[in-house]
């Protein structure tokens, strides 16, 4: 890729491209309309709340619950908003709820953000419908600024940009013992967490990561598995890995919960063989790393227009 045009760095000419604050080399992210939604009660098992845009191509987004008053965490993945989930498309915003083995009967309040960067393969004109162009505009060689559309600027000062603060972006590692249910211990549960204390006096927008081995996942992330039954009444799946987090305006909290329960009906079906073959997960000891990066957006902050 051709690298004409802007950096800034602590020395342009041994900062790697990772080192840099900011290069035209690449594209940041550009956010088009944010704001918040009120809780929604399901009616019967789902409910929907849509928010109209005129990208005229689905957008990328963001979309955070705020689980309790002053407290955010991404949705989907989290035991508390499994069952909420976000997706848009060429006209609207959609946050939705689905009551999944009574996990949820309230879609929560949620800020959203809806990026200028597509999340479809588009080519054709947008429909923007913003009018202020003042500032500057940043492209790549291959387009030009005065006739390329917002979606190919790499950089427009018409948007306002997802930034961070270096300082902010922390790592810390877990460490986590073998653990596992058995014929005569049933259910076995583990919780930990670690905090990160991001001194931003607000709850800021964040994205948080783990990884054990070279594998990166992006929280939340979960694992589900099952209990096998004697009828679909007591058939009863059950999270048995979540990694999640939330903030506050002090701290971003990373928690890991493993959980093991015996299924004696398993146990029954493999011919009554050993107590522990097949009959219950087993969760290996492990050192998992998780890197945490606060975004300067508050997430209590006013809303597009305000």
């Amino acid at each position: 890729m051709a690298d004409i045009g802007i950096k800034v760095g602590s020395n342009l000419s041994t900062n790697t491209d990772a080192q840099l604050k900011e290069t035209s080399k690449y594209s940041g992210l550009k956010v088009y309309r944010w704001g918040t939604v009120a809780s929604k009660v399901l009616v019967g098992d789902t409910a929907t709340t849509t928010i109209a845009h005129d990208l005229g191509y689905a957008p990328s987004i963001l979309v955070f619950a705020e689980k309790t008053s002053g407290v955010f965490q991404p949705i989907g993945g989290n035991d508390d908003t499994s069952g909420v989930f976000a997706y848009a498309d060429q006209n609207n915003l959609y946050i939705s709820g689905f009551n999944a083995y009574g996990k949820i009967t309230v879609v929560p309040a949620c800020k959203y953000y809806l990026l200028v960067d597509k999340a479809q393969a588009f080519t054709g004109s947008s429909n923007i419908a913003l009018t202020a162009d003042f500032g500057f505009k940043v492209s790549n060689q291959d387009v030009s600024v005065l006739t390329g559309q917002e979606y190919q600027m790499n950089e427009s000062s018409k948007y306002k940009s997802l930034q961070y603060h270096s300082e902010s972006i922390k790592t810390e590692t877990l460490s986590l013992p073998i653990m596992w249910a058995d014929f005569t211990d049933h259910s076995q549960t583990e919780d930990q967490y670690v905090d990160f204390t991001h001194g931003l006096g607000y709850p800021p927008m964040f994205i948080a990561w783990f990884y054990a081995g070279s594998t990166y996942r992006e929280l939340p992330y979960a694992e589900y598995t099952s209990i096998l039954a004697s009828d679909l009444l007591t058939y009863a799946p059950y999270t048995s890995a979540l990694v999640s987090a939330y903030c506050d305006s002090t701290k971003i909290r990373v928690t890991f919960k493993r959980e093991s329960n015996y299924d004696h009906y398993q146990w029954v079906a493999s011919g009554y063989g050993s107590h522990s073959s097949g009959a219950a997960v087993t969760h290996a000891a492990s050192t998992i790393t998780i890197k945490v990066l606060p975004f300067a957006e508050n997430l209590q902050g006013l809303n597009y227009g305000e």
